[in-house]
């Protein structure tokens, strides 16, 4: 019987090309899709970084946008 991917969200603040964004990337794109299901959250604007990880397939959410925090 195989098991379902587990479902696992990983939040940061931004997606700009900065030390700590770029491992995050790393570990978000390296987790085993057979054991892992991933969605990613950022908390600000979306960044540059973002398109490695949709290339690999993952979606990514930015909740400044879905908050509405982001109009004036």
């Amino acid at each position: 019987m195989s098991q379902q991917p587990r479902r696992i969200a990983l939040l940061i603040t931004e997606l700009d090309d900065g030390g700590a964004e770029r491992a995050f990337v790393r570990l978000a794109t390296g987790l085993d899709r057979t054991r892992w299901q991933v969605a990613v959250y950022c908390l600000g604007e979306r960044g540059p970084l973002v398109e490695p990880l949709e290339q690999a397939g993952l979606e990514v959410l930015s909740l400044i946008h879905i908050s509405g925090a982001h109009e004036t």
